[in-house]
């Protein structure tokens, strides 16, 4: 199956998301596939792939959260996929639920939606980022924010949703607070939902929202804590994946 995404026409030849998926290429199995791109008098079409039984994480955890174990699979290919994206020199800038389609027959995951992305460097960035509740306390407190902690940051917002089924935080206040209290549920009104989450989940979380950015996990230490709690195997027709647990690992 395919999808299509329209873009309006500018004075660059070819639309960044365009130029940004090309980047990133076809190799890695967590990041969606462009097939072609049409170019009109107005508006230029992306054709991209689009998996068999797949819906947003937000559609899926709106329905209900993901299982711990699920929840660890599915964090650990969005974290390899971040990280492939860095190595070719692309930060996504929009890591969120809405920007990850979950194939349900298989638990794989394809990030998408690379509108918001730059080049990545180390410098600290001024641009806004792709989204509010998924960005870092110093963008609103000083109007800044490097690639690895504020993605990192993200990745922290996203994990805690998709194991408790709500965010974090509601508002720029409580994210420049960066309070996160875990209790045995979260209650909204009349509807409680259960945090399905062990001790490492919680730790994990915690460091990835470390309000100093400077002592938030690295993109390779969450991938490492992942791999530790393991084992899992997972199985597709262009990526075999299997993770052992060896050693411990401190992070």
């Amino acid at each position: 199956s395919a999808a299509f995404s329209a873009f309006k026409n500018t004075p660059m030849k070819i639309p960044p998301e365009v130029a940004f998926l090309r980047s990133v290429g076809d190799d890695c199995p967590y990041i969606i596939r462009i097939l072609d791109t049409i170019v009109g008098p107005i508006f230029s079409f992306i054709v991209m792939e689009l998996p068999d039984f797949c819906m947003t994480l937000f559609d899926v955890i709106r329905m209900h959260p993901l299982a711990e174990n699920d929840a660890k699979k599915v964090f650990f290919q969005i974290v390899k996929a971040v990280l492939y994206c860095h190595s070719k020199q692309v930060f996504h800038n929009d890591i969120k639920l809405e920007n990850i389609l979950y194939q349900s027959t298989t638990g794989h995951i394809k990030l998408i939606d690379f509108g918001c992305s730059i080049v990545l460097s180390n410098k600290t960035y001024v641009i806004p980022p792709g989204t509010p509740l998924y960005s870092p306390p110093e963008w609103f407190l000083f109007g800044m924010y490097k690639a690895e902690p504020a993605t990192v940051w993200s990745l922290g917002v996203l994990l805690f949703e998709i194991l408790s089924g709500k965010q974090p935080f509601h508002s720029t206040v409580e994210i420049i607070e960066c309070n996160i209290i875990f209790t045995s549920h979260f209650s909204e009104g009349k509807r409680k939902n259960k945090l399905n989450c062990e001790i490492v989940s919680k730790d994990l979380i915690r460091k990835c929202l470390f309000f100093q950015y400077g002592k938030r996990l690295t993109h390779r230490a969450c991938e490492l804590v992942i791999a530790c709690v393991g084992p899992f195997t997972m199985k597709s027709d262009t990526c075999h994946v299997k993770i052992q647990k060896k050693k411990k690992v401190h992070v």
